[in-house]
């Protein structure tokens, strides 16, 4: 299954990345593809590895974007805050 192609010839965000990018941009972050795709890929090992030993209790996607990385990137604006 390819992705679904936009005009542009870009590919469209998954629902995930979408969470991710939006809830980053709420927080004054602006996510690269080329990060959004490493987080991608984090959340696929964690979620992989998850199955094997119990490292998380979220296992959700949404819920690993909103409460595992958007929760962490909120670290930032505390450190901005200080700077």
């Amino acid at each position: 299954m390819s992705d679904p192609q936009l005009a542009s010839g870009e590919t469209q965000p998954t629902l995930v990345e979408s969470i991710l990018a939006s809830g980053a941009r709420e927080l004054g972050i602006t996510l690269s593809a080329s990060q959004l795709a490493q987080f991608d890929r984090f959340q696929g090992e964690l979620l992989d590895w998850n199955e094997r030993m119990n490292l998380t209790a979220i296992t959700e996607p949404g819920a690993v974007q909103t409460r595992h990385f958007l929760d962490s990137l909120t670290v930032l604006e505390i450190g901005r805050a200080h700077v």
